[in-house]
């Protein structure tokens, strides 16, 4: 009987750890919540009380943010840019991107679309990717590096990715990308070596940018906005500047 126990018990355990194998499976690379330091907006009345004077608010989002209703969004007057995900690494393409750009423009958004750096791939072919799957126009956002994440990188490596990544862009658009990352990843990497007019920068702790005494053209403030046609929260930023100040963040 023993004997028994043990076996049931042991088989227990092993379809246990085959379900968490099969759940870990299906779940991997979810984006994850990241809200412990974001503040939670849940109604969009609520947004103009979280930003600073002669600022203007948008939003990012990616795939991970779901499905997008985004007459809905158009609808919010608060809302005054959008910037998708296009493309990750070397060859991917988030999925739900080509149908958010021609959305975007056909609602008459400002946009801006930004690739997502991985650190062990090819530098020149990420750029690729990133050149031939968005298609910029006058009126839309510059070229936009999300740099967040240097893996086994020093960081003169990630100096020398983020120059040339900046090289590349003026060779095939005559301008200076927007370098998106988070505060800390900044201050260990890349501290004064990219201009506060192409930095963007999340810190979601109340005051934590103003503390650092950095500057930087956006400040991503919080991870947790709810907008009426997102079915997930989404990243809030704001501009410093009005809409004049905001045509240097653009193609003219």
């Amino acid at each position: 009987m023993q004997n028994m126990k043990s076996a049931f018990k042991s088989i227990v355990i092993f379809l246990i750890g085959v379900l968490a194998g099969v759940v870990g499976h299906k779940y991997a690379g979810k984006k994850k919540f990241r809200g412990t330091g974001g503040t939670v907006i849940k109604k969009s009345t609520d947004i103009k009380s979280l930003l600073e004077p002669n600022t203007i608010f948008g939003i990012d989002l990616s795939s991970y943010s779901g499905d997008v209703n985004w007459k809905s969004v158009r609808a919010n007057e608060n809302v005054k840019y959008v910037i998708v995900r296009a493309t990750m690494g070397t060859d991917r393409l988030d999925y739900q991107f080509n149908a958010h750009w021609k959305e975007l423009i056909k609602l008459g958004f400002v946009r801006g679309a930004y690739h997502y750096y991985r650190p062990g791939e090819n530098l020149e072919q990420q750029f690729e990717n990133y050149r031939k799957s968005v298609d910029l126009r006058k009126g839309d956002m510059r070229p936009i590096l999300d740099i967040e994440n240097s893996g086994d990188l020093t960081q003169n490596q990630v100096l020398a990715i983020v120059s040339k990544w900046r090289t590349l862009c003026r060779r095939r658009w005559g301008i200076n990308p927007i370098v998106y990352t988070y505060l800390n990843f900044y201050k260990q990497n890349l501290i004064n070596e990219v201009d506060p007019a192409d930095l963007w920068l999340a810190s979601y702790t109340k005051n934590s940018l103003k503390k650092s005494g950095l500057a930087c053209t956006v400040h991503q403030f919080s991870d947790a906005i709810a907008i009426k046609g997102l079915r997930e929260r989404v990243d809030g930023n704001m501009f410093f500047g009005d809409s004049a100040d905001f045509q240097q963040l653009c193609f003219n």
